[in-house]
């Protein structure tokens, strides 16, 4: 064996060290990656969780109380406002509530990507506030 094939020799091999270097590094970061994910879409989900359970208690609190029934749907954003699972956010997660339109609160979450984003719309029907404000004014009778 010569000089040329030794340095030929160790040339592929420090070649194919460096490539397989780089793929376990991609790889691990994506495994990172994939976790961060992971933990931010199950952080999401128990503020989902918390916000469901805090319209829930303004339900069996007061559901027909003058204060429900006067602003129903400012009602349900001071409630989704006040809403967490527990400790602050981590960085990269973000919280807003919205009015939806006349009668509809929504909860955003926004993740790292577009695909870790997680919207709920709320009604105060949905959870029973004030039913005769929903269906609007009837007619002698109880037809709308």
């Amino acid at each position: 064996m010569n000089f040329a094939d030794v340095l030929v020799g160790s040339l592929v091999f420090t070649i194919a060290s460096g490539s397989s270097l780089d793929l376990t590094a991609r790889m691990g970061r994506s495994l990172i990656e994939q976790r961060q994910d992971k933990e931010q879409m199950e952080r999401m989900d128990l503020e989902l969780l918390a916000a469901e359970r805090a319209l829930r208690q303004v339900a069996l609190e007061a559901p027909f109380s003058d204060d429900v029934c006067a602003d129903p749907t400012g009602t349900l954003h001071t409630a989704l406002s006040s809403a967490s699972s527990g400790p602050p956010l981590p960085p990269g997660l973000e919280r807003r509530v919205e009015l939806a339109g006349e009668r509809q609160v929504r909860l955003i979450l926004r993740g790292g990507g577009e695909a870790l984003d997680r919207q709920r719309i709320y009604t105060p029907a949905a959870y029973g506030l004030c039913p005769a404000q929903a269906q609007g004014p009837t007619a002698p009778g109880g037809l709308p």
